[in-house]
């Protein structure tokens, strides 16, 4: 089982999690039909392996929404704030490690990995992986500096997470909604955090 349909399942587990043993096998067992669907059709028509998985993973990501709203309404007597803030932190951490493989992806050629692609210009691989390993240091160093500088981090993370959909502009449909997770979250950290007053 590849990337994509691990995350999704994932979530699934996640979200269905407390809910009655009828309620969430049945829940599961049709996102694992439409799971199967969706694969073996890409298959068939001879879609790339890689593609499938991001089409998951975006689905996955623009889906929960309506997932936490199926959940709302199969336990209606339970208040959400804290399933809510659950499933949005899984979805801002699994948007977050998505966009960072993509990045490290696209940086390898820096230390002579081969990006398997083979109708670069001259030096077009290179400049590549020099942008994706900017885009790199600014979403992992906002990630990583956020918890003690919130709106600096913030800042960093939101600006890398952009500017690795707009770059890789045909990659949009995947990048563009975990890039929107990512900025979104990374504000809500930064709201939530008060600013330090100089003594």
């Amino acid at each position: 089982m590849r990337v994509g349909e691990r995350v999704t399942l994932a979530w699934v587990r996640r979200y269905t999690r407390g809910l009655p043993a009828e309620w969430r096998e049945e829940r599961r067992a049709e996102l694992e039909s439409d799971l199967w669907e969706q694969v073996s059709g890409a298959q068939a028509r001879g879609q790339r392996l890689g593609v499938t998985q991001a089409i998951l993973l975006s689905r996955c990501a623009r889906g929960a929404v309506a997932d936490l709203s199926w959940r709302r309404r199969a336990r209606p007597g339970r208040a959400p704030g804290i399933a809510w803030r659950l499933a949005s932190r899984t979805m801002f951490v699994l948007c977050a490690v998505f966009l960072v493989v993509v990045d490290v992806a696209g940086s390898l050629p820096l230390i002579g990995v081969s990006n398997g692609s083979e109708d670069w210009s001259p030096g077009g691989a290179m400049q590549f992986a020099r942008v994706c390993a900017t885009l790199l240091v600014s979403l992992v160093g906002g990630l990583l500096v956020m918890g003690r500088h919130a709106r600096t981090g913030a800042a960093l993370a939101s600006i890398g997470a952009v500017a690795t959909a707009t770059y890789m502009y045909w990659a949009w449909p995947f990048l563009g909604p975990a890039a929107l997770v990512v900025t979104i979250g990374a504000v809500r950290v930064a709201r939530r955090r008060p600013v330090a007053v100089p003594h």
